[in-house]
Order: C-alpha cells, then structure tokens, then sequence
C-alpha cells in the first residue's frame, strides 16, 4: 500500500480505492503508522482516499 501511495498513479489510487471499499482495517492502521515517512504527495492522495471511504 505504502508503494502505491508512493508510485501515486490513477492505478494505484484505484487499488487503493478497492482495498479501502474492502474495510481493511489492518492495512489503513499500518499506513496510519507509515505515512509520515512518504513524501507530501503521497500523504495528500491517502488523505483524499481516506476521505472518500
């Protein structure tokens, strides 16, 4: 997930989208922990993603 945040593609952010649809709480937690560390870019798409689910 943290590549996908990354990479910042319109791919990648559906991927997100999906997995986010799933309810993957485990994996929200683990970016929640990570997200700091990704460039501002990346906080700013998961924000929006996160957002919208």
């Amino acid at each position: 997930m943290l590549l996908k945040l990354f990479a910042g593609g319109p791919q990648d952010a559906w991927d997100i989208e999906q997995v986010l649809a799933g309810g993957a709480t485990d994996v929200v937690n683990d970016v929640e922990v990570h997200i700091d560390e990704l460039p501002s870019a990346a906080r700013e798409l998961w924000a929006r993603l996160r957002a919208s689910h």
